[in-house]
């Protein structure tokens, strides 16, 4: 009986530890299942924190993008009011720059009316040599009547009388610079002409053949042989003469005057070999 009942105690106490032990496993188990249960809440509010974070972020975006346009459109009024600004100080030097243009044509229009007042004053001051010139040659020819009686004044032989000048026309042909010196040598000169009549005539005599005048720009400048100003005194050229041109192979440019065969002139090379005209008053 006795070991019955200490068999029966020990299954007894085998039992209640048993079943202390069942308890306190439960115990833990259920302690476990709450701490793993708080965790999980943890992590869940963690969680949506972060969601409102996020969403808070993007609605503070879109509040931003929302303002961008506005931004926008005031950067485009500020460029705009940059764009005025920068038109308003280019017409601003634009109408300086006309305003200094128009001075400038104005004293361009001034300088223009003077130099026709002094080519007036020297085509007069020409005219009147021409006057005082053609009275001295005429006093000449009254004395020269008197003296001679009724005789008329005559030019050498093979010249050609027109007015009051006598007109030599070569037979043959020379470079300019040697025809000016043959006309020296008759104490004549290379033929100048002063007007419109005394070019026809000139034309008349040259019979439609190249002739060399008296009239050369080798030093740059066009002048007459006998020192007539040549901006005072009528031209003939030919439309879009004189030229220098350059291509005739000869060298250097055209220097010397001819007339051509419609009578007009043109500038050749001066070593051209032309007959040539001299001149001389009676």
């Amino acid at each position: 009986m006795s070991k019955e009942y200490q068999d029966l105690q020990c299954l007894q106490e085998e039992e209640t530890s048993s079943t202390v032990s069942k308890t306190t496993g439960s115990a833990m188990k259920a302690y476990k299942m709450q701490s793993w249960a708080t965790s999980h809440s943890s992590r869940l509010l963690y969680g949506f924190c972060c969601f409102c974070a996020v969403l808070l972020i993007v609605i503070i975006t879109l509040i931003v993008h929302l303002q961008k346009p506005e931004v926008k459109d005031r950067s485009f009024e500020y460029q705009l009011g940059n764009f005025s600004v920068s038109v308003k100080t280019q017409v601003s030097q634009i109408t300086q720059e006309g305003t200094r243009l128009m001075e400038k044509i104005t004293d361009l229009e001034t300088s223009v009316k003077k130099i026709q007042n002094d080519l007036s004053i020297g085509s007069l001051q020409s005219d009147m040599q021409k006057v005082l010139g053609t009275l001295g040659r005429l006093i000449d020819r009254v004395h020269k009547l008197q003296l001679n009686g009724s005789q008329d004044p005559v030019c050498p032989v093979d010249w050609h009388r027109f007015t009051l000048s006598c007109y030599y026309v070569s037979k043959s042909g020379y470079p300019w610079e040697e025809a000016k010196t043959r006309c020296e040598g008759f104490n004549s000169h290379m033929v100048v002409i002063n007007n419109e009549d005394e070019q026809n005539y000139v034309f008349g005599i040259a019979k439609t053949q190249f002739t060399w005048i008296g009239l050369t720009d080798s030093d740059g400048e066009w002048k007459w042989s006998d020192g007539t100003p040549y901006n005072t005194s009528p031209k003939f050229w030919i439309p879009d003469q004189p030229d220098n041109h350059f291509g005739h192979g000869l060298g250097g440019g055209e220097d010397c005057a001819h007339l051509h065969y419609n009578g007009r002139w043109n500038d050749d090379h001066c070593s051209r070999r032309y007959r040539f005209i001299c001149e001389k008053a009676i």
